[in-house]
């Protein structure tokens, strides 16, 4: 899959509105052993921010800055190297640009879904200050794929951007990419009971407001099958109804507590309400279209108690097609959850009754009206070529353990459902 010096163009002076790839960051990073390299609780989230999805960076060695509105990368022992893990549509944006301010370096790729490629491909070597673009097409490349890029220097890198065109050159007037806001749902009150049955047929369902369409997990573009949620609550239990098109329907774990997120799933995650930012813990909750179930509570991004268990969660699917048979075309899922909001507190106790009557600290957990809990909603899909990271309120990293970029949810006193 290598190419040669040829199959990379030069496309000019970069347009001043591209200088602005990381300004906002926090002003330097580290090296990073596990997990992302930029600290998005630092984000300045202003409308001239740029990324450019160079999205969730991790540092192989050296050290990888932000640093004047510009990624630094630093040479550790003659040698630096970062890779960027990347999902792009190669049929809509085919063209990798990269502008380089000083320094020079090889640039690689590999394919890492279905699974990695054993060998990385080389892009392009020496590429010194300006503007390149290579055609992804040239590697055999097209529609949506999971790509890890990788650049290799021997001296201090400076690098403008890092993005994902329909065509080299490309002017652009403004920031293409800006930090995008906090989703926000205001959750109303059902006036009825409501049944977990995944069908979603009471009145209250029909006439609750919708998310709307959900994105690809950076928030620069819808995802590429819809998904929407609604939201509904009583004195006891939150209540969802996800939707979710798809025309190839794919799930084969039955496992309790097994790791759903491997294949098609949804997934909800809740802030612990009673310490809130004090400890920055949240509970998982995730369904896959057969119905299997995975609840957790996180003590930290990425450290979840799986044997924990819900004091009372529900759900139920209902499907749209036939799972796991790519000769027919489905048309969707639904999930339907009722979430006691006991859960969302970190208590000891095996009933709010019991808590009632015998903690000292006690407060109902029932939310009250005008009351806003963070939360977010994610999805995941698998394809042949590639895996869709999908969210409500956009991670803008890969990783759907963003605590930072979790979306308000606002309790309302309005009903909703049967006159």
């Amino acid at each position: 899959m290598s190419v040669t010096k040829a199959d990379v163009e030069s496309c000019g002076p970069a347009p001043a509105a591209n200088r602005r790839l990381l300004r906002g960051l926090c002003g330097g990073v580290g090296p990073v052993a596990l997990s992302l390299a930029f600290c998005l609780g630092q984000v300045a989230w202003s409308e001239d921010f740029e990324f450019d999805h160079a999205l969730g960076w991790q540092v192989q060695a050296g050290t990888l800055a932000a640093k004047d509105g510009c990624l630094v990368l630093y040479p550790s022992k003659g040698r630096a190297q970062a890779e960027v893990n990347c999902y792009v549509d190669v049929d809509k944006k085919p063209f990798l640009e990269l502008s380089v301010l000083k320094g020079k370096f090889d640039i690689l790729l590999a394919r890492t879904y279905p699974k990695r490629d054993t060998a990385m491909a080389l892009v392009a070597e020496g590429l010194t200050r300006g503007e390149h673009a290579a055609d992804l097409r040239r590697f055999g490349l097209a529609g949506r794929t999971n790509l890890a890029l990788r650049l290799v220097a021997s001296k201090k890198t400076v690098l403008d951007y890092i993005r994902f065109l329909e065509k080299p050159g490309l002017v652009v007037k403004k920031p293409a990419n800006t930090i995008p806001p906090l989703a926000e749902y205001v959750v109303r009150r059902t006036a009825e009971a409501i049944t977990i049955d995944g069908l979603g047929s009471e009145p209250a369902w029909q006439k609750a407001p919708s998310t709307g369409a959900f994105w690809v997990y950076h928030g620069q573009e819808p995802a590429s099958l819809k998904t929407e949620a609604k939201l509904l609550w009583d004195d006891k239990n939150l209540y969802l109804l996800i939707t979710c098109e798809d025309p190839d329907i794919r799930a084969k774990r039955t496992v309790k507590d097994d790791n759903l997120w491997a294949e098609d799933c949804i997934e909800f995650f809740i802030m612990e309400q009673k310490f809130k930012e004090r400890f920055n813990h949240f509970v998982e909750y995730e369904v896959n279209p057969i119905g299997t179930i995975m609840d957790a509570y996180n003590i930290a991004p990425y450290r979840g108690i799986v044997n924990w268990d819900s004091r009372g969660w529900k759900s139920a699917v209902k499907v749209e097609g036939t799972i796991n048979n790519p000769a027919d075309k489905d048309k969707g899922w639904t999930v339907e959850m009722s979430i006691p909001f006991m859960d969302a507190y970190a208590e000891a106790w095996v009933s709010e009754e019991r808590a009632k009557a015998e903690a000292w600290d006690y407060k109902p957990f029932t939310p009250k009206p005008g009351d806003a809990w963070r939360v977010n909603i994610y999805r995941i899909k698998y394809g042949d070529t590639f895996c869709e990271l999908i969210a409500w309120s956009p991670t803008v990293t890969g990783g759907f353990h963003q605590i930072e970029r979790f979306g308000k949810l606002v309790f309302s006193d309005k009903l909703t459902g049967a006159e």
